[in-house]
């Protein structure tokens, strides 16, 4: 398991044994492992509104934290804290209600060894049961008087949040 292993250097060789038995060995090769390797694991989005999310993950060392976030799978909208943790979260704010957004997750060791995790996705809520917005157009008193109560007219108008006037 190449993730377990810590800071150095390191050898390694193919060894390959075809069906006949016939055996042949590459030459030893050497590579380098400059820092302890970050794993991000758990990442996932929580507390999603119609205007934000936060994005959380792990990491198995201390850490900083990147999030690149966008409605397309370019991504292209970076939020970072360079602080390092091992629980990350990332706060994203003033999305668009009801959209598809794309993210990964970046993390970062002292080391600058980082590992990104992603691509995910979360929609933001959309906005239900709210009221129609109602416009005052004119306040009018018709001049009439029934008994003891004054003819008084009202006009306005209502349009929900889909744009619709005919309401009941």
């Amino acid at each position: 398991d190449l993730y377990r292993l810590q800071k150095g250097k390191y050898y390694w060789k193919v060894n390959v044994t075809d069906d006949t038995l016939l055996n042949n060995e590459s030459e030893t090769r050497e590579f380098y492992i400059n820092g302890t390797l970050v794993i991000v694991t758990e990442v996932n989005a929580t507390e999603i509104t119609i205007s934000s999310a936060i994005i959380n993950w792990t990491t198995n060392i201390l850490a900083n934290s990147s999030v690149n976030y966008g409605q397309t799978e370019s991504l292209g909208n970076i939020v970072s804290d360079v602080n390092l943790i091992v629980k990350h979260n990332i706060s994203l704010t003033g999305l668009l209600e009801n959209t598809l957004y794309y993210y990964n997750v970046t993390s970062c060791s002292s080391e600058n060894v980082c590992a990104t995790n992603g691509t995910f996705n979360f929609t933001t809520l959309a906005l239900l049961n709210q009221a129609p917005v109602i416009e005052l157009v004119e306040f009018a008193n018709a001049g009439g008087v029934l008994g003891s109560v004054r003819d008084v007219s009202i006009n306005f108008s209502a349009t929900d949040l889909n744009g619709f006037t005919d309401l009941d």
